[in-house]
């Protein structure tokens, strides 16, 4: 969740003690910039109870991991 961008919805593929992992999908362009110019964002994860967890995130160093990614 970031401002002026839409979230993206994806789906729990498995979890486990470690944690949960995701369909990979990729981020639209728009929400990649955002990423990329913002500070910080944050991850909405609903439990089974429908009981909303907000995780904040610090994007200090997205764009230079986007930039690695992309070699």
């Amino acid at each position: 969740m970031m401002d002026g961008v839409e979230p993206v919805k994806m789906t729990y593929f498995l979890c486990a003690v470690e944690g949960c992992t995701t369909i990979a999908a990729p981020l639209p362009p728009e929400m990649i910039a955002a990423l990329k110019k913002g500070e910080r964002a944050v991850v909405r994860v609903a439990a089974p109870n429908n009981q909303v967890v907000g995780l904040p995130l610090s994007l200090m160093g997205f764009t230079k991991a986007m930039n690695t990614l992309a070699r």
